[in-house]
């Protein structure tokens, strides 16, 4: 059986553009194993179904159905920025007075509002979605026959925020509705961001914004050494006695938790790692060093369904980490423009000697070879991922065994450019070998050089063999 984190029922107005359906009764539902799948029915008769049909036919692709409730004085108000039709269907003959569920509903994306009590301080509640256990925060107790999990940690970032973080977690209970007797309770990891600045100081929506943004980054950080997305699905703000919720369903993560022995820096030094490597990620972001791009392709590279597809999953996120360190160390281009302006006409003049005239090149030929020649000033990526390696004190040739030469960036090469077939065994050992390479860049680029995990695990050894 299918438990609910929240059942919404009222009544809607269905809107697209200028033309609206009144008096929908309207059910909304969250569930507790996908939370951020927002589904919901109408319940209505064979006119409203009428309605509802001629709305759907106006309707037209560029055009967005929106849903809000139609009082606005209800204890809860919901709307939603686009809603979905899966299916319309009405039993032929059905009693003309008689109410059916006449359409299920699908959510982009859904926003609640409702009345509460009012507070000095001022709360939003992230509800995430994705592992956990990277967050290792849990403390247990014995209470009443049962063990309650609790989390009430602060989270220190090293930073002076006008709020504070917490890590929480929410003991949901519901009931059956079949069973009265029949409790489900399950709970819901979130990160609480509360500040007592009054509304002059920090409006809602500056509050709401920067908490976002750095919750953000933070898990972006915390899915990166735990290598799978964790995010949040919801957020709820409790502000000047109003509770407002918003819900959102392009969501990107799974709840598979990882291996202890996958998690990079260890299951105790969450809170540790994100005090020093929240701050540095920042800081270098807005040096337009900026790691996010590198992170969500390393991350991405786990949900492919061909190795070949991994591989370069991994070396998009290692061109991202070329890219950003060429622009901080100014190495667009080996030499300025006014000294390879000579070496390229020298170059271009050589066009026109007698052996290079015997050989009856076409004009065509001869300017798409002079339009590779800018490409001659440029570094090529092997030289600039070994000069960020050495920066960083990293030996490529930790990754391959005693005496093997580097061989990541030809098999790339061959990947890419080469028509032959692939050594699919090769491939594989580079793929493991740039995955820890890129792990090693970035967290020595984060300032987090305790690194135990990484090169005592079993595919470093895997590699080195």
């Amino acid at each position: 059986m299918e438990i609910f984190i929240d059942d919404y029922q009222f009544i809607g107005v269905l809107n697209c553009e200028k033309e609206i359906v009144e008096n929908c009764q309207i059910e909304v539902r969250l569930s507790e194993y996908f939370p951020y799948k927002i589904t919901g029915n109408i319940i209505g008769t064979p006119q409203k179904y009428d309605e509802i049909a001629n709305l759907l036919n106006y309707h037209m692709p560029d055009k967005v159905i929106k849903l809000k409730s139609q009082n606005e004085n209800d204890i809860k108000c919901l709307e939603s920025s686009e809603i979905s039709f899966p299916s319309l269907t009405f039993p032929a003959n059905y009693p003309k007075f008689v109410a059916y569920k006449i359409t299920t509903l699908e959510f982009n994306s859904i926003k609640i509002i409702q009345k509460a009590k009012k507070s000095e301080k001022r709360t939003i509640y992230f509800y995430l979605h994705g592992p956990q256990n990277v967050l290792n925060c849990r403390r247990y107790k014995y209470e009443n026959n049962r063990i309650i999990t609790e989390i009430r940690k602060e989270i220190d970032i090293n930073e002076n925020l006008p709020f504070k973080l917490y890590i929480d977690n929410d003991i949901v209970s519901k009931t059956d509705e079949n069973n009265t007797s029949l409790k489900y309770e399950y709970e819901l990891l979130s990160i609480t961001s509360e500040t007592y600045k009054t509304i002059e100081e920090l409006g809602d929506d500056e509050f709401l914004d920067r908490s976002k943004k750095i919750i953000g980054e933070l898990l972006l950080l915390v899915s990166f050494v735990g290598k799978k997305m964790i995010e949040w699905f919801s957020y709820s703000l409790h502000s000047q006695g109003k509770l407002q919720t918003y819900v959102k369903s392009n969501v990107r993560s799974d709840r598979d938790e990882p291996s202890i022995h996958d998690v990079m820096i260890g299951y105790n030094n969450t809170l540790k790692f994100i005090k020093n490597a929240l701050p540095k990620f920042r800081k270098l972001k807005l040096e337009n060093y900026d790691l996010s791009a590198p992170i969500i392709f390393y991350l991405s590279q786990s949900k492919m369904p061909f190795i070949e597809a991994s591989f370069q999953s991994l070396f998009t996120a290692l061109e991202y980490i070329k890219t950003v360190y060429v622009k901080k160390n100014k190495m667009d281009k080996i030499l300025s423009y006014k000294k390879f302006r000579k070496i390229s006409h020298a170059i271009k003049s050589i066009f026109s000697e007698d052996e290079f005239t015997s050989l009856n090149l076409s004009s065509t030929i001869i300017k798409e070879i002079q339009c590779k020649i800018p490409e001659l000033n440029r570094y090529s990526i092997a030289s600039i991922i070994k000069s960020l390696c050495y920066e960083l004190d990293i030996d490529l040739k930790h990754f391959y065994p005693k005496r093997r030469k580097v061989t990541l960036f030809k098999v790339r090469n061959n990947l890419v450019h080469a028509s032959s077939d692939i050594d699919i065994d090769l491939l594989h050992i580079e793929l493991i070998r740039l995955r820890l390479l890129i792990e090693v860049i970035i967290l020595k680029t984060l300032g987090w050089n305790d690194l135990k995990s990484i090169f005592e695990s079993y595919d470093m050894e895997y590699v080195k063999s």
